[in-house]
């Protein structure tokens, strides 16, 4: 007899609580990312226990270095022969299976060419005949949290960075063609992704540090977003900056994120449907405005509006 599915009902269970415990609720982290980047772009330290989070037991016994800074996050992305993926198999392997995020050359272009047409009609027709079912299966379960959790993290960071800019806010409102800048500088502003992950392959030297083979390496996407040497300012939101470099909001090299221009389309429809819908919406002034919290994923926990009828 087939067991029979049961909900999961617990009333004492919290989401946002579960967040929080997961990914820190540091209101702001860069300022620590920024000495950290002063004092050198590699160190031997676990992130997580240097932010004051608990150690990541699926990776207790393995060194860890924190990597900061445009150039030294640039070179591991872009060497993903050096810096694995496979450090996600301690947590997305165990949670979604074999996917794309957990493989390396050669298995991972192979599959990743596939699910970069997966959206397309007649590729969907004829995913249950070709990839393997395990891969496709896990593929799948990663999509639902990748395309809705970081989409709905990088949407609000949107809007919060709108919202608290109002002078902003209508500029985009009097032009929506101002709408791909907003979402590439709120993406590099304050990306739902703070730190990234990889695992050595081999013993390497990074800008002058050596880390052994199998070392965990944590990459300070949200530091070299906020890199002084190539974004004036970088604490500050603003729409209007001169775009030279390109952020790492989605990562980089091989591996950058597969559903960015989805996430960019959601964003964008988003945005638009609350400007449409919302007339001259925004902050409540009788709440407190919306502040991004999160020591490993960023997310505002609240966003409260006012519009006109």
């Amino acid at each position: 007899m087939v067991p029979r599915i049961q909900d999961f009902d617990d009333p004492a269970y919290d989401p946002f609580v579960s967040d929080e415990a997961a990914f820190g609720d540091h209101l702001d982290p860069y300022p620590r990312l920024a000495a950290w980047r002063q004092e050198g772009p590699v160190h031997r330290m676990d992130y997580r226990v240097a932010m004051g989070l608990p150690p990541d037991r699926t990776m207790q016994g393995l060194e860890h270095y924190l990597v900061l800074g445009y150039d030294a996050v640039a070179q591991v992305f872009g060497d993903p022969a050096s810096y694995s993926n496979a450090a996600y198999r301690f947590d997305l392997g165990i949670s979604f299976g074999r996917s794309i995020s957990t493989m390396d050359a050669p298995e991972h272009p192979t599959f990743r060419k596939i699910f970069q047409k997966a959206f397309l009609p007649q590729v969907v027709a004829r995913l249950g005949e070709s990839l393997v079912q395990e891969v496709l299966v896990s593929f799948l379960r990663q999509l639902v949290n990748a395309g809705g959790d970081t989409t709905y993290r990088a949407t609000s960071i949107l809007l919060t960075g709108l919202l608290t800019h109002p002078e902003q806010l209508d500029a985009v409102r009097r032009d929506r063609s101002l709408i791909p800048q907003a979402i590439e500088e709120a993406l590099r502003w304050d990306g739902p992704v703070l730190v990234a992950r990889r695992s050595t392959t081999r013993r390497v030297v990074l800008q002058g540090v050596e880390i052994p083979e199998s070392a965990i390496v944590d990459v300070a996407s949200g530091s070299a977003n906020r890199d002084p040497s190539r974004y004036p300012e970088p604490d500050a939101f603003d729409i209007f900056r001169e775009r030279k470099h390109r952020h790492f909001a989605f990562a980089y090299g091989p591996h950058v994120c597969i559903g960015q221009h989805l996430a960019r389309v959601e964003m964008t429809r988003a945005l638009n449907a609350l400007l449409d819908r919302l007339p001259n919406v925004r902050l409540d002034p009788g709440q407190p405005p919306p502040v991004v919290r999160g020591t490993m994923m960023r997310v505002p926990r609240y966003l409260h509006v006012v519009f006109d009828r």
